[in-house]
């Protein structure tokens, strides 16, 4: 009987001093006076619930907080500052109203890093224009449709949660940057986003972000972004890293308001014709790295002001004639680390504003750079690296392209035979076929050294002579040129000595007035 009251006595106290503890470690806040104006309260431990004071509140850092249901009992409630930060605070709900009595002096929720279950609908409707609402990392996997509708923002992050489904989640959201990548997104519903708005914000001008990179999209269904409003369309759509296999006809043909695509890192080895058709207003598109073997003709057609394509690291084997028929604005393209084997001027003739060419690593031996350079005026920068070049014909590169300012970023492959860092063999192979950069940088790096294999040629007494005179004609000109300079310089500084000694009266001028007034016949000479 004794040791059971003893067991029962201890229990008690157990329970006490838990629940002591508990009390204790509820609300484990501090305040500190920064100034006049501002008052921090500083939350750490085990804090589930924010204290009552009559203390405005600017500034809030919650440390390790435990607040797993944010409601009208845990909430802060004097908080007038700009940022509102609870992340990694344990928040699993966020009840109605619960941000009520906030002003719209804040401007920014963080509630990254938590287990968010729920949110209620519209509990951010009530400010005017927020700045930012980031729930990064905080395993959300659904949230109800409508969630966020009248929430005006600017920017919005989801990123790095859970998502598989985002039907109907935006409606009545009004934002211009809304990052919703590192989710598990399958598919984008043809009225996923019919009912959101997206705005364009003071700080980002035609800047309207969707990011759903690096999620598990496999197919988009033609009208996914559909936008008729010119003011309120997606600009900038990001869909790197996902597993997009195809690109159907009419995907975008209702998105002539989108400046930039990004598809890079996904699997696509199927391009139709129409494939971008309705994108009038594209300026930068990047296909890198994916499985493209062929471009079908007329696929560029659409895109008249595309200034950026980005083809590099696929699988295209050949270009046809007509391949890049329509960008008569681009000025950079990218088309290296593919298996083209051949390079011929034609594929650039409709590119007139071209100005930057990378073809880097496209199983090349042969390269007509005078007929491209002839046709292709404005191309400033060409990017060559890692090819099957002859020695002799890279020197002539070289030539050609020194006039406008030489190869741009060589490689580094100084260990054998090459100009500038760029490998190259003194003789033509005897074939190229199923040959790779590796394969022939073993073979040219048993070639003889430099100096043996170029055909270096001296110059004639006549090119001699013309380059003497030439030097010359420079070396007087720049003498001339010196000469007036110096004295002009001089003029200028007499006629500021001067100038000082007359205001000074150190000099007097005494020059010769002449007296005339209107009427008189004789003038009166003065000294």
């Amino acid at each position: 009987m004794f040791e059971i009251m003893s067991f029962t006595v201890l229990c008690v106290l157990f329970l006490l001093c838990f629940r002591v503890s508990n009390l204790s470690g509820a609300s484990t806040c501090r305040q500190k006076k920064e100034g006049y104006v501002y008052i921090t309260l500083r939350c750490s431990l085990n804090t589930q619930f924010f204290p009552v004071g009559d203390s405005p509140i600017t500034n809030l850092e919650c440390l390790d907080c435990n607040i797993p249901v944010l409601n009208q009992e845990t909430i802060l409630k004097n908080f007038v500052g700009n940022t509102f930060n609870l992340s990694s605070s344990n928040v699993q709900v966020i009840s109605a109203n619960v941000l009520s009595e906030f002003t719209n002096k804040t401007k920014r929720f963080f509630f990254e890093n938590n287990k968010i279950d729920y949110i209620a609908p519209e509990v951010f409707s009530h400010f005017s224009q927020l700045e930012e609402i980031n729930f990064r990392n905080s395993k959300i996997s659904h949230l109800p449709a409508g969630v966020l509708n009248r929430t005006f923002v600017t920017k919005l992050t989801l990123s790095e949660n859970s998502f598989s489904a985002i039907d109907h989640v935006f409606e009545g959201l009004k934002v211009t940057r809304l990052n919703l990548s590192s989710n598990r997104i399958r598919e984008i519903a043809t009225d996923t986003f019919s009912k959101t708005t997206f705005i364009e914000g003071s700080s980002f001008p035609h800047r309207q972000h969707l990011d759903l990179a690096n999620n598990m999209i496999e197919k988009l269904h033609p009208g996914s972004f559909k936008c008729f409003d010119e003011d309120n369309c997606v600009n900038i759509l990001e869909l790197k890293n996902n597993q997009l296999t195809k690109i159907k006809n009419g995907t975008f043909l209702d998105n002539r308001h989108l400046n930039e695509l990004s598809l890079c890192n996904n699997f696509i080895h199927h391009l139709e014709s129409n494939s971008f058709r309705g994108l009038t207003n594209l300026k930068s598109l990047t296909l890198r790295n994916n499985r493209i073997e062929i471009i079908p003709v007329s696929l560029f057609e659409d895109l008249q002001q595309l200034n950026t394509l980005d083809l590099s690291e696929n699988f295209i084997s050949s270009l046809q004639l007509h391949a890049f028929s329509g960008l008569t604005a681009l000025e950079i393209l990218n088309i290296s680390h593919n298996n083209l084997e051949t390079f011929t001027p034609t594929y650039l003739f409709p590119l007139g504003q071209l100005t930057d060419l990378d073809i880097s690593d496209v199983k090349v031996h042969r390269l007509d750079l005078k007929e491209i350079m002839r046709h292709n005026s404005k191309l400033r920068n060409i990017i060559l690296n890692d090819n099957f070049w002859k020695c002799n014909d890279l020197l002539d590169f070289y030539t050609e392209m020194n006039k406008f300012g030489g190869f741009s970023s060589p490689t580094q492959h100084y260990g054998v035979p090459n100009l500038h860092g760029i490998a190259c063999s003194p003789r033509e192979l005897d074939t190229y076929n199923d040959f790779t950069f590796a394969k022939f940088l073993k073979i040219v790096s048993t070639d003889a050294p430099l100096s043996d294999w170029f055909n270096f040629s001296p110059p004639t007494k006549d090119e001699q002579d013309h380059t003497m005179k030439y030097l010359r004609n420079i070396h007087g000109m720049f003498i001339f040129v010196l000469f007036s300079i110096v004295v002009l310089i001089t003029c200028y500084v007499i006629k500021l000595v001067m100038r000082c000694l007359y205001d000074n009266n150190i000099v007097k001028f005494n020059r010769l007035s002449f007296l005339y007034l209107p009427g008189q016949r004789n003038v009166q000479v003065c000294s």
